[in-house]
């Protein structure tokens, strides 16, 4: 197997499958509603739906680094780093979150595919990073955020 298949592989596992002790992040979704993903247990903390869209902004941010366009990250104080705050959430906005960071995952995937290994020693426009560091950071920040998602899910029940 080469390296872009081993990369391809533990996208899929950060996003869609279950990992050895860990959901993804599709599996963490399963059955949140609009209500629990506005729901906000953990006052000072960000709630599910703006994770789901911090996560969808950087599987964006990725793909558009791969393919040589440039990314439209907002820029703002540490602090509120490229998120949004939802505190009340429609059932569309919901929605279109969930279709948004799914669409983005797929895109990212299909990009990936079409990389080879002499690819992934590429540096990452403005970055100082690695391709092959790129896509490690974006699955371990699926998994990061997919567990935070768990506990809130739980914490709103």
């Amino acid at each position: 197997m080469n390296e872009v298949n081993r990369i391809l592989k533990l996208l899929e596992v950060s996003f869609d499958s279950e990992g050895w002790l860990f959901p993804g992040m599709n599996d963490s979704l399963i059955g949140v509603t609009c209500e629990a993903a506005t729901l906000r247990p953990i006052v000072a903390a960000h709630n599910i739906i703006e994770i789901v869209q911090h996560v969808a902004r950087w599987e964006d941010t990725a793909f558009k680094w791969l393919t040589g366009e440039k990314p439209e990250l907002i820029y703002r104080p540490p602090e509120v780093w490229d998120w949004s705050e939802i505190n009340e959430g429609s059932e569309e906005q919901w929605s279109a979150a969930v279709k948004e960071i799914r669409a983005n995952h797929d895109r990212l995937v299909a990009a990936v595919a079409q990389l080879d290994d002499r690819d992934l020693s590429r540096r990452v426009p403005k970055g100082d990073y690695t391709v092959t560091e790129l896509l490690h950071a974006i699955i371990q920040h699926n998994l990061y955020h997919a567990g935070q998602i768990a506990l809130l899910k739980k914490a709103a029940r």
